[in-house]
């Protein structure tokens, strides 16, 4: 069996290399969980911008049905605050008889943007 000799300091250069293990595995585990934190924020903000814009396109269906001539009167832009989001709803066309609706939310506090389109025709 081999004996050390003049083994002093093994353990405190033992537990300066676990500490090293130990820090380099909690920083990466710090940077994932951060980054994934931030990517579900972002996934709730984009669902929140979707449902501003689904709302924009909902009352453009709405006004097209039950307001004579809005559809053709609309052509160009309008724009809606709901809450922190800021719809745009704008109306191009015609093109064979139909116009195309486009409706886009987009945060206030960020350059997050959805959009949502349709195609309608003019009853």
């Amino acid at each position: 069996m081999i004996q050390f000799k003049n083994n002093r300091g093994q353990a405190l250069i033992l537990a300066l290399v676990v500490f090293a293990v130990v820090g380099v595995l909690s920083t990466s585990l710090l940077t994932i969980t951060s980054h994934q934190a931030r990517m579900e924020l972002r996934q709730v903000d984009g669902t929140i911008l979707f449902y501003g814009a689904e709302a924009g396109i909902e009352e453009a269906k709405y006004r097209v049905k039950n307001v004579v001539g809005w559809l053709e009167s609309k052509v160009g832009l309008a724009e809606h605050d709901i809450g922190e989001t800021k719809v745009t709803v704008t109306v191009t066309g015609p093109v064979d008889d139909f116009y195309t609706v486009t409706s886009t939310a987009r945060w206030s506090n960020s350059n997050l943007t959805r959009t949502v389109s349709i195609k309608a025709k003019s009853p």
